[in-house]
């Protein structure tokens, strides 16, 4: 019971703090999501193994898993805040993106330079995108009953 009302407590003041609170969340849910991302690559790798031709597969696969991974990343702020909802998606998928380019920045040689400029751009709004979906999919629904006309 006092874990239950810890937790509750800990969601309270995410939601009481504002803009730092999100941010807060929005950086907590998006470690979350590197680590669903990593999980599902090493998943996804070792099916690879014994496929014919897993280079045919890699792109597309490694795309999947990034955007179910930002999805999860808005998911999962906006479940922790419950308010904010497309800023929770925003500052999740933002902090992905930065994450990555990061990344790329670190492995130059493995990173997108088969991509023109154009294309990376879209594929890392899309990061974005999918984490602002993520966080529409979170909202609870209204409460309220319906009325039946008769």
């Amino acid at each position: 019971m006092s874990n239950e009302k810890h937790r509750n407590n800990k969601v309270h003041d995410e939601r009481t703090k504002g803009f730092s609170g999100i941010f807060l969340s929005a950086a907590k849910s998006a470690l979350i999501a590197l680590i669903i991302s990593l999980i599902l690559s090493v998943a996804i790798s070792t099916a690879l193994l014994f496929y014919t031709d897993p280079t045919s597969l890699v792109f597309p696969l490694s795309l999947a898993v990034l955007y179910l991974s930002s999805f999860f990343a808005g998911f999962l702020c906006m479940r922790r805040v419950g308010e904010g909802t497309l800023i929770c998606g925003i500052i999740s998928g933002a902090i992905l993106v930065l994450f990555y380019m990061f990344l790329s920045l670190l492995f130059p040689a493995e990173s997108s330079s088969h991509h023109t400029i154009p294309l990376s751009f879209v594929l890392r709004a899309l990061i974005v995108l999918f984490s602002v979906f993520g966080a529409y999919a979170a909202r609870h629904k209204s409460s309220k009953k319906r009325k039946i006309k008769r």
